[in-house]
């Protein structure tokens, strides 16, 4: 498994935790680096763009606080 396939499975791990009502959707490649992730929940659904970066930095433990913080009022949104 790549290591960014590792930080997707990470990323979805973590949606799921918070809330597993939440279904989440990574893109299988990124736009300019960047991965449009839909997050949906009953008729709410949100599209929000994460870095490579910021889900290779989550998968290592680098700004996992932050990461995590983002996700909730992404979620919370719905």
């Amino acid at each position: 498994m790549e290591e960014i396939d590792e930080a997707k499975a990470k990323f979805l791990a973590l949606v799921q935790e918070i809330d597993s009502d939440v279904k989440c959707v990574i893109p299988e490649r990124p736009t300019n680096f960047t991965f449009l992730i839909s997050f949906g929940k009953g008729n709410s659904k949100k599209y929000v763009g994460f870095s490579e970066d910021d889900l290779l930095d989550y998968l290592e433990g680098a700004r996992e606080e932050e990461i995590r913080q983002r996700v909730r009022q992404i979620i919370s949104g719905l």
